[in-house]
């Protein structure tokens, strides 16, 4: 991901977003980075963020994250991992 990973952490679980709908300016609609630490039950639900460049279509990185992905309309790809 863009930064370095930190020697101190939280870690952030039991967390749902749901009804998102939008344009985003870059490609990363949605970035999820847990490291080493990991993220559990992160629930993305009705997601439809779509790029203003219809050139750089909207994308999901995500590291380490643990949960479920559903109704994601855009970004395509579920990058969340059971």
């Amino acid at each position: 991901m863009r930064t370095p990973e930190q020697s101190q952490a939280i870690k952030i679980s039991n967390v749902t977003f749901s009804n998102i709908y939008g344009t985003c300016i870059g490609e990363d609609a949605i970035v999820l980075d847990c490291a080493k630490i990991g993220c559990d039950n992160i629930n993305l639900n009705q997601i439809n963020i779509t790029s203003i460049d219809p050139k750089k279509p909207a994308s999901a990185k995500c590291n380490d994250a643990h949960g479920k992905a559903t109704n994601i309309i855009s970004p395509s790809g579920n990058c969340i991992t059971n």
